[in-house]
């Protein structure tokens, strides 16, 4: 934008919202530009309320604007040996405007989290209930979507028993110290399996 301050350009950014830096930064004795003995400035540095929150600094290098017209890039006034001697390789007189420099002190994103304890595992048929709890370090929202892992079920045939009718159960007996001896490992009821 090649607009002053407060030509229409510039406060039509300023009035959506838009912070200008020069302007809050410099202040009113801002400028990088000069034509005729009159100084403003013409380059705009214009920022959001989140990233005008980052801004470490805010300046214009006076490398331009400050330099006599004499040493700039227009040839038109000035004869072949000037040309010649008042060309220089340093950056000064490159152009009629100063160049500005902000400095970000940008925060870093940091990762969101996700914590729903487990691992869970759930057998075919059930239903088990989920709760989450999501965060954001910065404060943008999260959507969190649950993906199951399943696997093929592996099947392990329940041992078949006889009927209730036909079953016996075997007796304990008594050792010499009052105590029932354990069942030998083959009577033993399967522990079931989860």
């Amino acid at each position: 934008m090649n607009a002053y301050r407060y030509e229409d350009p510039i406060t039509a950014f300023v009035s959506a919202g838009y912070a200008n830096l020069i302007h809050t930064h410099l202040g009113p004795d801002a400028y990088s530009y000069s034509f005729d003995a009159e100084w403003g400035y013409l380059d705009h540095a214009l920022a959001t309320s989140t990233l005008a929150a980052q801004v470490a600094g805010v300046t214009e290098w006076h490398m331009n604007a400050d330099e006599p017209m004499v040493l700039d890039y227009n040839t038109e006034f000035k004869s072949a040996g000037q040309v010649t001697s008042f060309y220089s390789t340093d950056p000064f007189r490159i152009s009629d405007h100063d160049p500005l420099i902000v400095g970000l002190n940008l925060a870093v994103n940091g990762a969101p989290t996700v914590d729903a304890g487990g691992p869970y595992t759930v057998t075919t048929g059930f239903t088990t209930t989920l709760t989450a709890v999501a965060n954001d370090p910065n404060g943008d929202p999260l959507t969190v979507a649950w993906t199951s892992t399943t696997t093929a079920p592996t099947r392990h045939p329940a041992p078949r028993s006889p009927s209730r009718s036909s079953r016996s159960r075997p007796e304990r007996t008594r050792s010499g110290s009052g105590r029932p001896r354990p069942l030998p490992a083959a009577c033993r009821r399967p522990t079931p399996q989860r």
